[in-house]
Order: C-alpha cells, then sequence, then structure tokens
C-alpha cells in the first residue's frame, strides 16, 4: 500500500515537473512575441503620426499610446440649376371652318 502511495507521488511529481518546463517555455515564447508586437505597433504609430497630418497618437501618463485622434476636414461646393418650361395658351386654327 506504501509503495503505491509512493508510485503515485513521484507520478505527480513528474507530472507537474513538466506541465512546468512547457508552461515556462510557453511564457517565455508569449513574453518575445509580445515584445516584438509592441515595438512593431510602436513603428507603425510613429510612422502614421509623422505622416500624416490629421493623425494623432493619444499617450497615457507613462507614455504608452491610449488610442488614435483622426480628424478629417471636408469642403465641397454645391452649385443647383432649374429650368421650367412655359407653357402658354394653345393656338388653334379655326379659320377653316
Amino acid at each position: 500500500m506504501m509503495m503505491s502511495f509512493v508510485s503515485v507521488l513521484i507520478g505527480a511529481f513528474v507530472a507537474w515537473l513538466v506541465a512546468w518546463f512547457y508552461y515556462k517555455k510557453a511564457g517565455d515564447e508569449l513574453k518575445k512575441e509580445a515584445a516584438s508586437l509592441h515595438c512593431t505597433v510602436g513603428i507603425i504609430l510613429r510612422w502614421l503620426e509623422a505622416g500624416g497630418k490629421n493623425v494623432l497618437v493619444i499617450h497615457d501618463q507613462d507614455g504608452k499610446p491610449t488610442g488614435l485622434n483622426y480628424s478629417l476636414s471636408l469642403s465641397d461646393s454645391v452649385s443647383a440649376t432649374d429650368s421650367v418650361d412655359k407653357i402658354g395658351p394653345t393656338q388653334t386654327n379655326n379659320g377653316g371652318r
């Protein structure tokens, strides 16, 4: 009985150790990918802000981007024309009775 209990404990420890190494590796890869994406997003935001006259990147107190402000100004010219056909009285020829 004691031997089976020790076997269960050893099996649980080995399973925990394998899972810990797996999740540690996955977590490190996730941190690396997040840092890469953070850098890429920063480059895109700087490009938008520098190249676009109407784009303003909103930053928080720590300097991290929190949003975009995009302004757009529109101008349009409107012209209207109208025409009316004047309908007069109908002329008939009554001379040929």
